[in-house]
């Protein structure tokens, strides 16, 4: 079983500085740190399978890891993080997602795509495994979806 949380700012602690600098966007969770260590803590501490956070604002695709502590990768994973990119904006400029995804471990996957989508199907249950695909259109031509993401549940945690 997916429990999703569709919400419409990024959730995934990015600084934009190369540590031990820090410098963040706070008009996203990056700007209500204990509210997002709340919902971490919430997540976790209720056991919810398979937490699947979508999200969007910064008009690029990115994939990362919610840990326990946001800030500290090593401590448990909670979650994935789902960024989906703008249909009709120009993308994130690629020195910002660079440094999202290098000075950042649990940004697993930062790129621009513009003009995109992302769109999930999901087989029945038990095999439920949702694969995201994205459409990238650009004025000239079409390019045709291809497979972006396959994510793998795992097993439901005993209460």
């Amino acid at each position: 079983m997916w429990n999703f949380l569709a919400q419409g700012v990024v959730m995934a602690y990015a600084n934009e500085e190369k540590p031990p600098a820090q410098r963040f966007w706070t008009d996203s969770w990056n700007g209500y740190p204990a509210a997002r260590s709340r919902l971490m803590r919430q997540l976790n501490d209720n056991r919810v399978t398979n937490p699947i956070v979508l999200s969007g604002d910064i008009h690029a695709f990115v994939v990362s890891d919610l840990h326990l502590d946001p800030a500290n990768p090593e401590t448990p994973r909670v979650a994935s993080e789902l960024v989906a990119t703008s249909i009709t904006s120009q993308p994130t400029s690629k020195s910002i997602l660079d440094r999202y995804h290098d000075y950042n471990p649990a940004v697993l996957l930062a790129e621009m795509a513009p003009r995109a989508a992302m769109c999930a199907s999901m087989s029945p249950v038990p095999r439920c495994v949702p694969t995201w695909s994205r459409w990238i259109r650009s004025r000239n031509a079409p390019v045709p979806h291809e497979c972006w993401l396959r994510l793998r549940p795992k097993p439901a945690r005993a209460a």
